[in-house]
């Protein structure tokens, strides 16, 4: 996919309500995590999003996903949950959320010709890599949910108004976002 699509595309793209499902929460087997971790997630956080967003915007959404994966192959070598693993899990988050709802706002025959699979598929597909990679370092769901909740309000924000920067988006209920286009001018 190009990243014209994505360029030429405002706020209704962002029906980011559906930003954090609840797939995180499907590492039932994990162990009650420990110590926090020794760095500063919100952070991190929004340094992930600024850089997956700037990527994003720069050479689309193909070279983001690629990156991605190959933050978790190399990433997923240490042996123990690092700050740089923890961003891949943010840029993931976002990224399949972003594309979800995109998605979501085509017609079949639009995801069809364009050769992009459903909202669902994204997200599902998405659930279970990050769930995976909370088992990977046991941390516990309860631990996933938080920091899920901290993506939505310190990284989402963040990546929004770098890859859609001509979009407003009011605060909903629980940090999802409803989008509002700024007049022209």
């Amino acid at each position: 996919m190009s990243n014209d699509g994505w360029r030429g595309l405002r706020s209704p793209v962002i029906a980011l309500g559906l930003i954090l499902g609840t797939h995180i929460c499907a590492a039932e087997e994990v162990k009650e995590q420990g110590a926090p971790p020794e760095w500063n997630q919100i952070e991190n956080i929004k340094e992930a999003a600024v850089h997956i967003g700037k990527l994003h915007r720069s050479r689309g959404a193909e070279k983001a996903i690629k990156f991605i994966d190959a933050c978790y192959r190399t990433h997923r070598l240490a042996s123990k949950y690092s700050r740089a693993y923890e961003a891949c899990i943010v840029q993931d988050f976002i990224l399949a959320h972003s594309l979800a709802a995109l998605y979501e706002t085509m017609s079949a025959d639009a995801r069809v010709k364009r050769r992009v699979p459903d909202a669902a598929k994204i997200k599902k597909v998405m659930g279970e890599r990050v769930a995976a990679a909370f088992r990977h370092y046991e941390i516990a769901p309860a631990s996933a949910v938080s920091f899920r909740e901290l993506v939505e309000v310190h990284g989402v924000p963040v990546y929004l108004a770098i890859v859609y920067p001509n979009a407003t988006f009011e605060a909903a209920p629980k940090g999802k976002r409803k989008p509002k286009t700024k007049k022209s001018k």
